[in-house]
């Protein structure tokens, strides 16, 4: 009976093992491949936008109402429209 056994074909227990490891690190370098493609990508997009701040806004004038002491100011403010439809706001101090 166990010549039987022993004669079957199949995997044994060390090849199925190390065919998960072998997938497993193919999945690891992935994540991280994508993970560093998102941060750079982040990191273009926030200096694209920079950029653009730096060419093109416009300086208005604004009324700011301070709800804790009740108090208004006004300050000038720079404004700029992104293409996407964005509106970004900057004080200089």
């Amino acid at each position: 009976m166990m010549k039987k056994l022993r004669k079957r074909n199949g995997e044994t227990i060390i090849e199925t093992l190390i065919a998960t490891i072998i997938v497993a690190l193919a999945l690891i370098m992935l994540a991280g491949a994508l993970v560093s493609a998102s941060k750079v990508n982040r990191e273009i997009k926030k200096l694209d936008t920079v950029l653009k701040w730096n060419d093109a806004y416009e300086t208005k004038d604004i009324l700011v109402k301070h709800y804790i002491d009740n108090r208004t100011d006004r300050n000038q403010v720079k404004v700029h429209t992104s293409a996407n439809g964005y509106v970004y706001y900057s004080v200089d101090k």
